[in-house]
């Protein structure tokens, strides 16, 4: 009887597997570097990133082609940025998470006190840093993460294993056994 009426009042329910409208799509990631193509999925609409100053949500998934690169700030208290060129998919599931499929990937924080959890394929780690910081990471064609230290101090953690920390220049393996 609900589901009559619904059509008929000319109500449209929104399934859990529909995309939403690219109007709905809120202000949180802003597109602060864009070149070639970039395409965004998932929660909304697809849509190909054109330029910069652009908006997109959390929830996204991204992918960057080959001869493209991306970069995105995130405008709320942890002020993180990701880039990342030449082929790489990642998603942006919640506040703070970075779930990395493929590819190499520069994230950094110019605020003090920040944490954020790095996922891979084969790993989850969370990388927490006093002071400004920035990471360069690749995803290993096992679908681990190599991890190198640009900037800033950076406690590495994996649930139930060794943590460790890493300065500038050092490199350090994620690895579902631990870090090497």
């Amino acid at each position: 009887l609900v589901a009559r009426y619904q059509k008929r009042s000319g109500l449209k329910i929104i399934q859990r597997d529909e995309l939403l409208p690219l109007g709905d799509e809120p202000d949180e990631i802003l597109v602060s570097q864009r070149f070639g193509t970039v395409l965004a999925r998932e929660v909304w609409q697809p849509k190909e990133i054109k330029g910069i100053g652009e908006f997109i949500g959390i929830g996204r998934r991204l992918t960057v082609l080959p001869e493209a690169g991306v970069e995105l700030y995130f405008g709320d208290a942890s002020k993180f940025s990701l880039r990342s060129v030449d082929a790489a998919s990642f998603a942006l599931p919640e506040n703070n998470i970075f779930d990395l499929h493929s590819g190499s990937f520069v994230i950094s924080s110019n605020g003090n006190d920040n944490s954020t959890t790095i996922k891979s394929p084969l790993s989850t780690i969370r990388a927490s840093c006093d002071s400004p910081f920035a990471l360069m990471i690749g995803i290993t064609t096992n679908g681990g993460l190599k991890i190198i230290a640009l900037l800033g101090e950076c406690k590495l953690e994996q649930e139930k294993l060794t943590s460790s920390v890493l300065s500038p220049g050092e490199l350090v393996f994620a690895l579902p056994e631990g870090f090497s």
